[in-house]
């Protein structure tokens, strides 16, 4: 078998849709799925993408040991919307080397499974490393669904997922700007991290002559400066979603003075 020759002919069907269900058939794909070499494994995955059809096969090739074919199965798992892959293809986000094209992939859904990326995002059973990335994908589906579940996952108690929807919401306001952006909720959570700083620069404050001291209290001083970085970035980023352009990018001053223009104008 000539990989390049069966790709090449898997590649002229790709928008021959009933020419490719006659070529690409059932019994193919199943036999190449089974096959020990990984390539024509990968080759029944694409194959599915092409026919627009999934297989009984798809979700054995998702758990394949060979991440190529992994890789083509959740293009596959894209293209056909399969629904019965989603659970698993989410899962995938945690692998680095797949993390690409698993974001690709569920980009390629769309909308409708924008309720479901949101339930994961707020499924503490699944791993941080999964909940993470989801605002990734939220923020290439632009439609108004993806916003929803990221303005309500910025009640998160976890500062890492709500600094990554807070990116995936500036991302959308810029790409997206006609969309609903939940004014007053913004608000509300500009004044909630304002009056995090305040309470993190209160802390702070009878430990700054400990900084550079290499004992627990320097340590507990330079931690709680990192979460003060954290907490204005991400008043930066709610601040660029309720006062697009202009007004956030002239906060860029002092810790001081952007909580001050916070409380000011909020």
């Amino acid at each position: 078998m000539n990989a390049a020759v069966v790709d090449g002919v898997i590649e002229a069907l790709r928008d021959r849709g009933e020419l490719a269900r006659d070529v690409l058939t059932p019994a193919w794909i199943a036999a190449a799925a089974a096959d020990a070499d990984s390539e024509r494994r990968r080759m029944a995955a694409s194959s599915m993408a092409v026919r627009g059809e999934e297989t009984a096969e798809l979700a054995r090739l998702l758990e394949d040991p060979d991440r190529r074919v992994v890789a083509e199965a959740c293009r596959a798992a894209g293209r056909v919307g399969s629904r019965a892959s989603l659970d698993r293809i989410v899962r995938k986000l945690d692998d680095p080397a797949l993390r690409s094209v698993v974001i690709e992939s569920l980009t390629a859904y769309g909308a409708r499974i924008s309720g479901a990326l949101g339930d994961c995002l707020a499924d503490e059973s699944l791993p941080m490393g999964v909940r993470r990335q989801i605002p990734r994908v939220l923020k290439l589906i632009r439609d108004q669904r993806s916003v929803d579940v990221l303005l309500k996952a910025l009640s998160r108690p976890e500062l890492s997922i709500r600094a990554a929807v807070l990116r995936a919401l500036s991302h959308l306001r810029e790409t997206a700007p006609r969309l609903d952006y939940g004014e007053t909720f913004v608000t509300e959570q500009i004044l909630h991290e304002a009056r995090h700083y305040f309470e993190l620069y209160s802390a702070l404050d009878p430990f700054r002559n400990h900084k550079n001291t290499p004992t627990a209290t320097g340590l507990l001083t330079r931690a709680l400066e990192e979460r003060l970085q954290q907490t204005i970035e991400r008043l930066f980023h709610l601040l660029g979603l309720r006062y697009p352009g202009r007004y956030a990018r002239g906060l860029r001053g002092s810790a001081a003075a952007t909580a001050g223009a916070v409380f000011g104008r909020a």
